[in-house]
């Protein structure tokens, strides 16, 4: 079919614009997706067996705990529908624990002492709160059922029990870093007073260099590598100094930490640095700052010995 166009000319503050509008229908190329038929085929929803996640969320979890402002989607866990009730259940990290710090994961399958979900169910603890928090305390026979699940297996919605496969193990995270001269963080006295520029050190300092790291499955303790390197190259760690890091458990902070002799350290330039952790997992290996990250994490993690 062929198109019609219309040109205008339109006179705007003594500037001439011209302007092409495209009307009547076009044809269309065919798609080629139009002949491919998906079927798919939705998983079985056991709604009587009572120690199913899906008896769960349609009898306790989505009635009971889906309420505006809380478990909707604002907080976790996330009841709003079976799926995301169980992934921000099972094997997932405490976020707000008891102050002894006793639980790690929100549900741990075929435990229910350790699983946070049924501490919180039945707390007398006025500053934890009762959930669900807003309404009356469960049943017993509804707090059996949550109990069953969990002794169960706090299997999935095919019915599949979970495993140690279900626990995410993302790579550890350097939070952040101190440089101290006894009680003294050092580490703020900055080129031009900039924030993200190299900190400035005398020669004749002994500093330790301490770091907080993170990790979503692995203990602070366990983690592997945990190496300081520090090179005269931005980019290039291939020469750089090693320094092994110890752990420390403050309470309640853990670090890794290292003394540091910038007698020894090439003076009046920059010193780039790096921290290098694992959690076991080959492919997990952090290596931080790396090339890839913007250039003032760089010059943060960076110090200049004078």
């Amino acid at each position: 079919m062929k198109l019609k166009r219309i040109l205008s000319l339109l006179f705007i503050g003594g500037t001439s614009i011209i302007l092409f509008v495209t009307c009547g229908k076009e044809e269309l190329p065919p798609n080629p997706y139009d002949d491919i038929k998906i079927t798919v085929t939705p998983p079985p929803v056991d709604t009587n067996s009572p120690y199913s996640i899906q008896w769960l969320h349609k009898n306790i979890f989505n009635p009971k705990c889906n309420n505006p402002g809380c478990h909707d989607g604002n907080f976790e866990p996330d009841f709003r529908t079976i799926q995301s009730s169980y992934s921000t259940m099972v094997y997932q990290k405490v976020k707000k624990n008891n102050p002894q710090g006793s639980f790690i994961y929100r549900v741990k399958p075929y435990d229910t002492l350790n699983s946070w979900l049924h501490e919180r169910l039945i707390t007398d603890d006025p500053d934890l709160g009762q959930m669900p928090l807003y309404g009356n305390p469960l049943k017993q026979s509804e707090m059996d059922k949550i109990n069953g699940w969990i002794m169960k297996g706090a299997q999935d919605m095919f019915g599949t029990p979970a495993s140690q496969a279900s626990l995410p193990n993302a790579p550890p995270m350097v939070n952040g870093y101190g440089a101290f001269v006894g009680n003294v963080q050092v580490d703020t006295l900055r080129q031009n007073g900039l924030q993200y520029y190299p900190f400035q050190i005398p020669s004749a300092t002994q500093m330790i260099m301490a770091f907080a790291l993170a990790d979503d499955s692995t203990a602070i303790s366990a983690l592997t590598i945990n190496q300081l390197k520090i090179s005269t190259q931005k980019d290039d760690f291939s020469q750089a100094i090693t320094l092994s890091c110890t752990y420390l458990n403050l309470q309640p902070g853990e670090i890794y930490y290292t003394p540091v002799d910038c007698s020894l350290l090439p003076k009046n330039q920059v010193l780039y640095f790096r921290y290098y952790v694992g959690d076991g997992n080959p492919n997990n290996n952090v290596e931080f700052p790396n090339n890839l990250s913007p250039d003032y994490y760089k010059t943060y993690f960076a110090m200049i010995v004078y």
